[in-house]
């Protein structure tokens, strides 16, 4: 929470000074959830389809915490003991993917997922989620569950690489 707060903060002063290429984010990501993922005994896999794309800081500091969200309950989710985390580039968007080996979302709950206090976890607080969506749309970014079933989830961040930045 102090993270995204410091986050936002620095994204309220709207100055971009620096940027991360797609490589760099899904470095940082890999580096906060693999002693997670080697703690439950999963393996983080990582697929880098977009190198040279940079993102300025403000789109990308926003970006992390969502894939770090994504990238946890993957691991929460996880029965095989693997999970994915992708970026490319697909037309004018720039697409990560998180995608886990788990028993998939309950389609009960799949309509009413980004909605906060809805969690399926024990001792879950429901938020995490509905966090990532908010942050997605301060950088014009789209958060959706692209799959889900007995083989796992997959969740799509988009975001367009045509816009300047939050509140462009």
């Amino acid at each position: 929470v102090e993270d995204t707060l410091g986050t936002l903060s620095e994204t309220e002063a709207d100055e971009a000074t620096y940027s991360f290429s797609v490589a760099e984010i899904l470095e940082l990501a890999r580096q906060r959830l693999e002693p997670t993922a080697n703690k439950a005994n999963v393996k983080l896999i990582i697929e880098d389809d977009a190198p040279e794309i940079e993102l300025d800081n403000l789109r990308a500091n926003l970006l992390v915490p969502i894939l770090l969200n994504l990238g946890q309950n993957a691991i929460d989710a996880s029965v095989k003991g693997v999970i994915t985390l992708e970026g490319k580039q697909k037309g004018e968007n720039l697409e990560f993917r998180v995608k886990d080996d788990g028993e998939g979302v309950p389609e009960k709950i799949r309509e009413r997922l980004f909605r906060p206090v809805q969690s399926t976890k024990p001792g879950g607080s429901g938020v995490g989620l509905a966090i990532c969506r908010e942050l997605a749309q301060r950088i014009e970014a789209e958060v959706s569950l692209e799959s889900s079933g007995p083989e796992g989830s997959r969740f799509l961040v988009r975001l367009p690489l045509t816009t300047e930045g939050p509140d462009s």
